[in-house]
């Protein structure tokens, strides 16, 4: 039986997300990490997105922003309004201090109860 058509088999979506020319990630509820392309899986200082499946911000080189983060998933997730193509400032996985920019977009994937 094929799978409903608001369904998409895992080893598709990971294709798809692999294929896009951003960073992609995506969290429960309680702000862990549940899957993310491989590209960001770098960027968070992990070798593949297997790697990065149950940690939360608190366990990554951003961890000094972890709470701003957490506060924008919360956001996001109880409006179901998302942020689109904004930046924030952190820390490459090295630690060091001369920063970067990434560009997120935080979305829900159903609308708040």
């Amino acid at each position: 039986m094929d799978p409903p058509p608001t369904t998409l088999p895992l080893d598709l979506l990971q294709t798809i997300v692999e294929s896009i020319p951003v960073r992609a990630f995506w969290k429960d509820r309680a702000s862990r990490y549940l899957g993310c392309n491989t590209a960001f899986a770098r960027d968070a200082g992990v070798a593949s997105p297997a790697e990065l499946i149950g940690r939360t911000d608190h366990d990554l080189g951003w961890r000094e922003q972890a709470e701003l983060y957490r506060a924008d998933d919360r956001q996001v997730m109880e409006s179901g309004v998302p942020r689109l193509a904004y930046e924030e400032p952190r820390p490459p996985p090295t630690d060091a201090r001369s920063g970067c920019a990434r560009r997120r977009c935080r979305c829900a994937t159903r609308p708040a109860r």
